[in-house]
């Protein structure tokens, strides 16, 4: 939605929401038994009504349009959203009214929408309400209050819009109707439906929809937002041979080789990452039971790394199968004796949560959530051959926040290969005790990424990370740097133009395939900003890192 549209387009779906609020009121005299529920809805409609016109009027109002840039996703969510749910309102009243079907039409209005997203209408209606209100105050304020409810909040209109989107393209429409799928018609606001690209990953070995500019589009700089996607990572073409079924194996294949040698994981670790140390109790564990048929499942998936910890009792490894880019991760505990399991699951299947010195891995369900391994910070500091491990390369750790960072990242990057449709949409992209000090659009290897300053508030360590601006991968890392001790180098930072600065000494640590960024002459990295002042406020985020301001002390009044 481009920002010279967007006010119109909002005030048309405010003037749905106050047309499907008279439908409601009419229909409320039928449904006598819930007028006051009904009536509820009603009010809420033209609350919604008022909340749009507030943010159309608010865009109108911005004094830089690189702040609606920010935004103009979850704006477009809400929008499309809100579309629909008019439009599915305005075919069960119109079809009751005409029909008067009043009390069954009010229990199929209740049970579809509950079917749909598993929250009532009400619920709905008070989400979209809260949405809109915090889209307002950020554009006015620049940024969110509470990023955390932003966050959450963003992330609940853009499930329920996947749902939307994809139930429209199936043809569903309320089951109490009696209508075709071919009757479906246009959305009740009048507008025309965006693209499909957004939320699917498409299949591995297929086009990909979210194609990068072309190089003439991305030679011109006309100060617009970057809008390039970044596609999924390539399918590695190998041979088909057999793999070993012994997940721990010595022996490699060809073709294992071969993926592994194109992936971008075993390269991740090449260079150890700086060491903050933590302080951890307890210890590292697999939480699962045991899965004696585990090697059988892993005979159609690459191994492309494992991770020792605690000394070698417990064993990460991260599989992926390469004909859809599904990734599994296994753990296997050695020691003690008497605990000695195999066991595996889907990283499709699961979220991460940093709890303390830990990374627990939940499994997560429609019915209910397990967890299954808890792992404590780690760096990995060299690759060493162990004769516990048979002579498998594994990697030594340690307890450091780095080594969880990149750990963290990991686990992200690989999911989100995954061409699969998730079993849920995942909001575990923000890391617990974080505190992000600056945010802002890149331009980075020719494409739209979310830049980040990052700040741990239990050890002080600071870093960069790029993730994935909006599609498929939409806030999957891309490549994250500790800078916790470059900032203090004077020859550090530079500005080599308007909306370039360039960084000296910044190791990346990359998470995706085809990642190939400009490299200035001295080896040093380029931060390519969407804006001027987005580069302005990025030189002022560290220089206050590195001279914080000082706390003013109260003056204490002598006595007489």
């Amino acid at each position: 939605m481009d920002y010279d549209e967007a006010p119109n387009t909002l005030r048309r779906v405010a003037e749905a929401a106050e047309d499907v609020a008279a439908g409601m009121k009419k229909f409320s005299t039928l449904a006598s038994s819930s007028a006051a529920e009904i009536t509820d809805l009603v009010s809420k409609c033209f609350a919604i009504s008022s909340a749009l016109q507030y943010l159309a009027r608010a865009i109108t109002e911005l004094w830089q349009i690189s702040i609606y840039e920010r935004y103009w996703y979850g704006i477009w969510d809400v929008a499309y959203s809100l579309d629909y749910t008019f439009k599915d309102i305005h075919r069960f009243v119109g079809e009751a009214l005409k029909e008067t079907l009043e009390d069954r039409t009010w229990r199929d209005i209740n049970e579809y929408f509950y079917n749909e997203s598993g929250n009532s209408l009400n619920r709905r209606l008070e989400l979209y309400q809260a949405f809109l209100q915090t889209l307002t105050d950020s554009l006015k304020e620049g940024w969110p209050r509470d990023l955390d409810n932003f966050d959450d909040l963003a992330s609940k209109i853009a499930l329920l819009y996947k749902w939307q989107n994809m139930n429209s393209s199936r043809g569903s429409l309320p089951p109490t109707l009696g209508l075709q799928a071919k009757a479906a018609q246009s959305p009740i606001c009048g507008l025309t439906k965006p693209p499909s690209f957004e939320r699917r990953r498409p299949r591995f070995g297929q086009a990909s929809p979210e194609q990068p500019l072309t190089r003439a589009a991305r030679e011109e700089d006309d100060g617009e937002p970057w809008y390039g996607q970044r596609p999924p990572p390539p399918v590695p073409e190998v041979p088909v041979s057999p793999t070993s079924s012994n997940a721990f194996s010595t022996s490699s294949s060809t073709s294992h080789n071969n993926v592994v040698n194109q992936h971008w994981l075993p390269r991740l670790f090449e260079r150890p990452p700086p060491t903050t140390a933590l302080t951890a109790t307890g210890r590292s564990a697999c939480l699962a039971q045991d899965q004696p048929r585990i090697a059988e499942k892993l005979e159609e998936y690459d191994k492309l790394k494992e991770i020792s910890f605690e000394c070698g009792d417990l064993v990460v490894g991260f599989h992926q199968r390469k004909h859809d880019g599904r990734a599994m991760m296994v753990c296997k505990t050695i020691r003690p004796p008497k605990d000695q399991r195999e066991c595996g699951r889907i990283l499709a299947l699961m979220d991460v949560k940093r709890t303390g010195p830990f990374l627990r891995f939940v499994e997560v369900s429609r019915r209910s959530s397990e967890c299954f391994a808890v792992l404590r910070f780690t760096s990995y500091e060299s690759e060493i051959p162990s004769q516990r491990s048979m002579g498998v390369a594994r990697l030594r750790t340690n307890k450091t926040l780095e080594g969880l960072v990149i750990f963290f990242c990991t686990f992200l990057a690989l999911r989100s290969e995954d061409s699969g449709d998730p079993v849920e949409d995942f909001d575990d992209h923000r890391l617990h005790k974080e505190e992000v000090l600056f945010m802002a659009v890149l331009k980075d290897d020719h494409y739209g990424h979310a830049l980040k300053l990052c700040k741990d508030k239990e050890s002080g360590v600071i870093r960069l990370q790029a993730s994935a601006l909006h599609g498929t991968i939409r806030k999957t890392p891309i490549w994250t740097a500790f800078i916790t001790h470059q900032i203090h180098s004077p020859a550090w930072m530079n500005r080599a133009g308007p909306k370039v600065i360039r960084l000296a000494d910044l190791h990346k640590y990359v998470f995706w395939e085809d990642y190939n960024p400009h490299v200035a002459p001295g080896c040093q990295q380029e931060l390519n900003f969407a804006r001027t002042c987005d580069a302005d406020n990025f030189e002022a985020a560290i220089d206050e890192l590195v001279n914080p301001p000082k706390k003013s002390k109260k003056k204490v009044g002598k006595g007489h």
